[in-house]
């Protein structure tokens, strides 16, 4: 689990959103074997963070493939470590904390 200082706004701060949109287009568009990705990861792209952390772990085949296929967003947050800090914030936001 990722520690207590890193959490869900500072993985998908926009610069990280904008890092990931860079690499999409210089690494992955390019490569003819990642281009149907690249068309898959623009629309999650222009979406908020929260937006573009609940696609990745939504729980269904397109989840499963944008974790498998994620561009580069520099924090290295699991799956799971994103779902625990969405728990975290939801709880936090309930309890007006």
């Amino acid at each position: 689990m990722a520690d207590a200082g890193r959490d869900l706004r500072r993985v998908l701060d926009p610069g990280l959103i904008e890092q990931a949109r860079r690499c999409m287009e210089t690494a992955m568009a390019p490569d003819p074997h990642q281009r149907a990705y690249t068309v898959m990861w623009r629309e999650p792209l222009s979406l908020p963070p929260e937006e573009i952390a609940a696609a990745r772990i939504e729980a269904s085949d397109r989840g499963q493939l944008l974790t498998d296929t994620s561009p580069v967003f520099g924090a290295g947050f699991t799956s799971r470590e994103i779902v625990a800090l969405l728990d975290r914030d939801r709880v936090t936001a309930l309890l007006g904390a």
